[in-house]
């Protein structure tokens, strides 16, 4: 089974854009011919976004997600599981796409997103999520042409499209409790890895203070407490069965990053528990 990995969402960052407006200034200096040269003539719209150039001409604080791509004339289908994410912040763009996360400055310039360099983490992730992360890195580094239209964002190279939507239309965040939430992916230290084959990890907080689930292996139970975005699990117990070397590492990691007051956040779909010694992460998606 090929192992999928997921960069989180630890971020906290994830990815905010907000409609560009530019706003022309003329400066009369004795002329209505010198006015008219100032504005641009043609019937340019002063509130358009061409010609805009500068890293203060960016969208800040709006988070976009992909929700088509078109490369060469076809759709194109991402790596299951994942989505082409980014932010703007203060003349920096971020970006991620399903392994590592992305960081770069920008400007526009002339209607085009201009990124010299980008770089990031530098965890290994699977073939195909290492592939797809350095097209779209290839991608964003080409200046691609960057426009809005309402709550819908385009990116377009010489080949590839990629149209985004604002993530917090996108969808709502899950509640944490009375919602079965599956592991996905664990990360320990810059190692990511999916859940082994043939395993289902997964956990309830039913709301009442009580947490169920199998951690891959064994079923357990617990008790809990979820204040300020942090959790407190007590008491965990489990059944004591041996399902192979690789689901019961995989099993005591789930456990150990459960049994370390993780730290939590829910974006959409998928929350991210964070050990509270910080040396291991679990990403887990909404059933």
């Amino acid at each position: 089974m090929s192992f999928l990995v997921r960069i989180s969402a630890t971020d906290a960052t994830i990815i905010r854009v907000f409609r560009v407006h530019r706003v022309m200034k003329a400066i009369v200096t004795g002329s209505l011919l010198a006015l008219v040269a100032a504005t641009g003539c043609g019937g340019e719209d002063a509130g358009g976004a061409s010609g805009s150039s500068g890293a203060e001409q960016l969208p800040k604080d709006r988070a976009y997600e992909s929700t088509e791509v078109t490369r060469d004339g076809e759709p194109h289908e991402l790596v299951p599981g994942t989505k082409i994410q980014l932010r703007f912040d203060h003349g920096e763009v971020g970006a991620h796409a399903g392994c590592n996360q992305l960081t770069g400055q920008a400007e526009l310039r002339d209607d085009r997103l201009v990124i010299p360099d980008i770089g990031g983490t530098m965890m290994a992730c699977e073939d195909e999520l290492m592939a797809q992360e350095e097209w779209v890195s290839e991608f964003l580094t080409s200046e691609p042409v960057m426009s809005l239209d309402g709550e819908t964002l385009v990116l377009e190279g010489d080949d590839t499209t990629i149209e985004f939507v604002e993530s917090s239309n996108a969808e709502e965040d899950r509640p944490l409790e009375s919602t079965r939430w599956i592991v996905d992916t664990v990360i320990q230290g810059e190692v990511a890895s999916s859940v082994p084959e043939d395993a289902e990890a997964y956990v309830i907080f039913d709301g009442d203070g009580n947490a169920s689930g199998n951690g891959g292996c064994n079923t357990f139970g617990a008790q809990y407490t979820a204040t300020d975005n942090q959790l407190e699990v007590t008491d965990l117990t489990a059944t004591m069965m041996s399902c192979g070397e690789e689901r019961d590492q995989f099993e005591r990691t789930v456990f150990d990053v459960l049994d370390d007051n993780p730290g939590y956040e829910i974006e959409g779909e998928e929350l991210t528990l964070t050990a509270e010694s910080e040396d291991a992460q679990l990403q887990l998606i909404a059933d």
